[in-house]
């Protein structure tokens, strides 16, 4: 285990332990400089002009959360966000349009949902109820990456790792954001033996219920470092951060039970990602699920974590976790797998076309284009065009279509 020390708190209002958790300077990064351009409500400009339309009962890469009261689960699907009971059945969507949304968390009493989406133009935390109405959003950087949004336990702040705007590789850091709104506010980063700042990533974070501890996967930046992330944990009243897995396969994607006792942490082994727990209590560790689904540890970056969210339910008992393209509900002491089946349909907006000349050829009989004296006059010509209509999910269709085109 590595241990670092040498807290240098700042001057706060307000602290989270002994974590600062002031707004700072809407002048500095992340303040009102840096909003990207949107409408009225923060809806994107561009609407849709069609929908492609279908019914899945799978998903890839699929993040979810289950409700406080363990009745429910949110999770996101081809950039959508989905709500259903966590016994299965048809998914009800709760967002829609050309957005994309991403990694979604309910808030400790259930009646919200945090999340990341590019509604304003540009990937931000969003606040909304539970059923999809009245979102917000909280943060307003035109050009940052956040990732992995959680709630602390008092529910007053959202705790994200965000890469700065025009940053190249530039550190995942951990940020605060008040729920009311502001700027927000990195958590301070270890010291070295040297005192200088850290420079690592981290990424996941989750509080401990007493709100104590910070736990999260770290690695140091750059694409020359070593690619195997570990999960460290930060005493806030100490400041003091320990690593606390060591694995040859790395240690990602942390959680705590909601009695805070036990912890299930992802490595890599064999040829995927597996599960492991362990109960901090005793410090005893054994395997829960292998093998679960691709990781994304080697990345140089990322922006959806190095694996799906996944969540234990309120009695602790169980962990639901997507994987293989379908929902599982685990047994915490047994391991046994039960799959939750869902049914969701899926609306993708394509975007307005872009036609733009292929080539074009002239008429007989209709005159000549001449140029002098104030303009130039041209005549109508016989253009083939290529048209481009994008779809939200990032594929594309092309077709050719012969038109009529004056100029």
């Amino acid at each position: 285990m590595r241990r670092s020390s040498g807290y240098r708190p700042f001057l706060p209002l307000r602290t989270y332990g002994n974590l600062p958790v002031t707004p700072e300077d809407p002048a500095q990064d992340g303040g009102k400089d840096n909003q990207p351009t949107k409408e009225e409500g923060g809806e994107l400009s561009l609407k849709p002009t069609r929908k492609v339309e279908y019914s899945t009962n799978e998903g890839t890469w699929v993040s979810l959360d289950v409700s406080r009261d363990g009745k429910a689960i949110v999770f996101d699907l081809v950039g959508h966000l989905y709500l259903m009971s966590i016994d299965g059945g048809r998914a009800t969507p709760i967002t829609a349009g050309l957005s994309f949304a991403s990694q979604p968390r309910f808030s400790p009493d259930g009646k919200q949902i945090v999340y990341v989406s590019d509604r304003s133009g540009s990937n931000n935390v969003w606040i909304s109820n539970a059923d999809g109405s009245g979102s917000r959003a909280l943060t307003s950087d035109a050009n940052a990456v956040f990732v992995s949004p959680t709630w602390t336990p008092d529910a007053r702040y959202i705790l994200v790792s965000r890469m700065k705007p025009n940053a190249y590789r530039s550190p995942l850091e951990l940020w605060m954001y008040d729920v009311q709104g502001g700027a927000g506010l990195p958590v301070p980063r270890p010291k070295t033996s040297e005192d200088s700042p850290r420079k690592d990533d981290h990424v996941g974070a989750v509080a401990s219920p007493d709100g104590r501890y910070f736990y999260y996967e770290e690695r140091p930046t750059g694409s020359s470092e070593s690619t195997v992330w570990q999960v460290a944990r930060r005493d806030l009243q100490t400041g003091d951060q320990e690593t606390i897995t060591n694995d040859r396969g790395g240690g990602f994607r942390p959680l705590l039970s909601p009695d805070g006792t036990k912890l299930v942490y992802a490595t890599h082994y064999d040829s995927s990602a597996a599960l492991r727990l362990r109960d901090l209590l005793n410090g005893e560790e054994r395997w829960l699920k292998h093998p679960i689904q691709r990781d994304s540890q080697e990345s140089g970056a990322t922006d959806r974590d190095l694996l799906p969210g996944y969540a234990f339910t309120p009695d602790g008992a169980s962990l639901v976790i997507a994987f293989g393209g379908k929902i599982h509900k685990l047994d915490v002491k047994t391991g046994q797998d039960r799959e939750i089946s869902f049914e969701a349909t899926v609306f993708e907006g394509t975007r307005a076309k872009t036609e733009f000349p292929e080539s074009c050829g002239r008429r007989s009989g209709r005159g000549t284009a001449r140029a002098g004296g104030s303009g130039i006059a041209r005549r109508p010509t016989d253009c083939v065009f290529r048209t481009r209509t994008s779809i939200r999910s990032r594929t594309s269709t092309w077709r050719k279509a012969k038109t009529n085109h004056a100029g």
